[in-house]
């Protein structure tokens, strides 16, 4: 690269403009790359015809062909490229009358065709290496290729080397003239446009650079102007920064006050919803010891209405407890449900009233999986199918049709009946109210729409309803498809990373640093909660920083809640240690052998152990017939 770059750059320094220098820097590589053309021309005629005078005569052309980067070197910048072209087309026709007698015994009729086609690619040389401007240097360097072609068969005749004199016979052959001519006149029109068009575009660059130069000026000067203004400006803005200062100041107070009300009516909320389930709870178990048979007619009326009243209040402050709890929990762990299997509990849960009321019940789940809510999800489901029992039409044998599927990237759920139906005109606006009823003949509360609704916005869902009154009533609900559920965090601080993977239904443990055995117990613990309240098989514990702590008396604790984590339903674990520690007897010098009673695998990377996971949960999904 140092070579080449030194090569183009010699003779620059003579150029008395941008343009001029462009010149000799490609006269510099086209005489460069003509040389080492030639040079191989010389190796292949070498090859083929030997040490004969042609094969010489190419050897001193390729020579020749440093001479112009030496004239450039010199200062000659014009006289180089003329000489570039001279060197091209007289060399050429001088090798090609040569050649005839090198070997008049083989000689063959292509060799009356070959240096033509040289002669005739030269007529393009003037346009590389000059500019329109030098019309001279052009015309000089186009008559040149013209003359050899023109008098290429006189000159060989000349020599006694002519086509017809050297024994050749063919009638048509002086019309190869013609052609060559011909093709000599397209190649320099065409190649003298391309010349055109690209100084027209070089010139019209040129003039947008002068323009682009002089409107920098401008800007320059506008520039100048604005730094005035802006120092105009900061003054300004000090001044009302100071007043935006004491503006947020005041609002920081007012929000303070607001977050402190806003606490304050949360546990007024939470006292009322929570706090009064104790004594509530107390009084249903006192009315439960009261003994009926000893109350008069009258009394045992107020009992009943008495017994009544403190149900409906307990059943209220449950509501109350569940739209508080939602509203202050809504970012809770997503896990990969089965809409079957939610349908089936829920229909096991209200078996009763399916049987006596004679309900059918049909699913057709496209997508039969959902990333969700357990509970959430449950409750959405449980509501909208209960309400389609309890509102369903007498006239008709009730028909509960649920189904799923993908939709515009996101996952439906439909949940239709042909019950009583809603006057949507009257009701629609009011549907998803706090304790609103638009049936007074069944019982209810008016709350299970508005759980509904606020839980389907709490999974960041939608829901739509097309209802008819006395036809029947659908609901739509619109999930998000759930992306990036594989490291759902449940705690992270500088000990551990905890975190739950919906797709493998597996709680994950990054141990990050040591701590002391008292701390370590309290994290296991955690984990194992979090175990039981999402009922996974699957563990993976990453222990390659923690890999030196001492196992003994964890080991004795971990053995003590052994029973705990098999009823939450623990399978199997995986254990990510270092490379350099697997071994065979890896589990058995750590004492985890008989420590979970679960099938436990060591793997070198997360990676790893998430494989074998996956693999043993397709097995086990095929094993009860439940393919993923």
């Amino acid at each position: 690269m140092n070579f080449w770059k030194a090569l183009n750059n010699i003779g620059t320094q003579f150029g008395s403009n941008p343009t001029e220098v462009r010149y000799i820097r490609i006269s510099n590589r086209v005489s460069f790359i003509i040389f080492l053309l030639v040079l191989l021309l010389f190796g292949a005629a070498f090859y083929f015809f030997q040490w004969i005078t042609s094969t010489q005569l190419s050897l001193l052309v390729a020579l020749c062909f440093l001479a112009p980067p030496l004239l450039n070197h010199l200062g000659f910048i014009n006289t180089s490229r003329l000489v570039l072209i001279v060197l091209i087309t007289v060399p050429a026709l001088i090798i090609s009358i040569i050649d005839k007698f090198d070997h008049p015994a083989t000689l063959e009729e292509f060799e009356y065709f070959q240096y033509r086609v040289i002669l005739l690619s030269s007529s393009i040389l003037p346009f590389i290496l000059f500019s329109l401007k030098e019309r001279a240097n052009i015309f000089f360097g186009l008559l040149l290729s013209l003359i050899s072609l023109v008098f290429y068969d006189p000159l060989h005749n000349l020599f006694n080397a002519g086509y017809y004199q050297m024994g050749f016979t063919s009638p048509n052959y002086y019309f190869l003239n013609f052609i060559t001519i011909y093709c000599y006149l397209v190649l320099i029109g065409s190649t003298y446009f391309l010349k055109y068009s690209f100084e027209l575009s070089e010139k019209e660059n040129e003039s947008l650079i002068q323009q682009l130069s002089e409107r920098q000026k401008e800007i320059l000067s506008a520039s100048a102007v604005i730094q005035e203004q802006r120092e105009i400006l900061a003054q300004e803005n000090r001044s009302l920064n100071m007043e935006l200062v004491d503006k947020n100041n005041q609002l920081t107070e007012t929000n303070e006050e607001l977050i402190r009300h806003n606490n304050e009516l949360q546990q007024f909320s939470y006292t009322i919803s929570h706090n009064l389930r104790g004594p509530v709870a107390s009084l249903t178990g006192l009315l439960r010891l009261i003994d009926q048979d000893h109350l008069n007619e009258v009394n045992r009326e107020i009992f009943g209405h008495l017994t009544a009243s403190v149900s409906a209040l307990d059943v209220t402050i449950k509501d109350l407890s569940n739209i508080i709890d939602l509203r202050n929990d809504l970012t809770r762990i997503k896990q990969k449900l089965s809409l079957q299997h939610e349908i089936n509990e829920i229909i096991n849960l209200l078996k009763k009233d399916i049987d006596d009321k004679r309900v059918t019940i049909i699913t057709d789940f496209q997508e039969p999986y959902v990333y969700s809510v357990r509970p959430m999800l449950h409750s959405i489901l449980y509501n909208l199918i209960s309400n389609g029992i309890k509102y369903r039409s007498m006239e008709r044998k009730p028909i509960l049709s649920i189904s799923s599927g993908q939709k515009n990237g996101r996952i439906e759920i439909t949940v239709k009946d042909n019950g009583l139906g809603i006057d949507m005109a009257n009701f629609g606006h009011k549907l998803f109210g706090l304790y609103k009823r638009f049936h007074t003949h069944t019982e209810g509360r008016g709350l299970g729409l508005f759980l509904v609704k606020l839980q389907v916005e709490a999974l960041d869902g939608t829901i739509e309803v097309e209802s008819t009154l006395n036809k029947g009533t659908t609901f739509k609900l619109s999930f998000e498809s759930q992306d990036n559920l594989e490291e759902q965090i449940l705690l992270d601080n500088d000990v551990i990373t905890l975190y739950y993977n919906a797709p493998l239904n597996c709680i994950g443990i990054h141990w990050k640093n040591k701590t002391n055995v008292k701390e370590t117990k309290e994290l296991l613990q955690q984990t194992i909660e979090f175990m039981k309240d999402y009922r996974t098989p699957n563990w993976i514990s990453n222990i390659t920083q923690v890999i030196d702590r001492e196992e003994e008396e964890l080991n004795e604790w971990r053995r003590n809640h052994r029973d705990e984590l098999l009823k939450a339903g623990l399978k199997r674990i995986a254990l990510v240690v270092p490379e350099e520690m697997m071994s065979p007897t890896f589990l058995e010098k750590k004492g985890f052998v008989d420590v979970y009673d679960v099938d436990m695998q060591t793997f070198t990377s997360t990676s790893e152990a998430k494989k074998w996971i996956e693999a043993e949960n397709e097995k086990e999904a095929v094993r009860i017939g439940d393919p993923l």
